[in-house]
């Protein structure tokens, strides 16, 4: 594990990076912004509106223990990011996977944010609305959509395109096989 780590050091560092972001967005919007108002900015679809979430979610209702259920989470999220982190490591220099991991390893590790703000604080700091959704949202948030709506879709197109390749192969391979037993000596 001691060189997977090695080896996944940037994607690592870029993730601390994020989690680095997403606390200090969360700080100056904690300095600046007024609680529970929202702000309309010049950009149409940007509001700022500062809340904090204390269990409440705004697509699933009320999540009761939210402090367990985001521990639990997190240590769930950080034993994928060590899997990730060795899956990485055993795979070719030059396989495209590896880079999909790079990025999911880093943005997994920005998305835990939220529950470290949860674990600590015991609340989720929210403070930007992208309309048309309706609820608050930071940038914790943001790295779960762009590793779901981003790369999610990338690797189940270069995983289809790999299958598809392989099929072919071994469909290529099978007919070779089945012309040469029917040679006849």
């Amino acid at each position: 594990m001691k060189n997977a780590l090695k080896d996944s050091r940037f994607p690592i560092l870029i993730g601390f990076f994020l989690i680095g972001l997403d606390f200090f967005t969360k700080w100056i919007a904690n300095i600046a912004l007024p609680v529970q108002q929202t702000i309309h900015t010049s950009i149409s679809f940007w509001k700022w509106h500062l809340t904090y979430n204390r269990g409440y979610h705004y697509i699933f209702g009320e999540i009761g223990n939210f402090r367990l259920v985001q521990s639990l989470g997190l240590i769930a999220v950080l034993i994928l990011i060590g899997l990730m982190v060795k899956n990485r490591a055993e795979l070719p220099k030059n396989d495209v996977n590896r880079h999909l991991f790079a990025g999911y390893i880093a943005l997994l590790m920005g998305a835990t944010g939220n529950p470290w703000e949860t674990v600590v604080l015991g609340r989720v700091t929210d403070f930007f609305v992208f309309t048309p959704l309706p609820w608050p949202s930071n940038l914790a948030d943001q790295y779960i959509n762009i590793a779901i709506y981003v790369l999610l879709p990338i690797w189940l197109v270069i995983s289809f395109r790999d299958w598809r390749r392989e099929r072919q192969a071994k469909q290529a391979d099978d007919s070779e096989y089945q012309t040469d037993s029917y040679k006849s000596p």
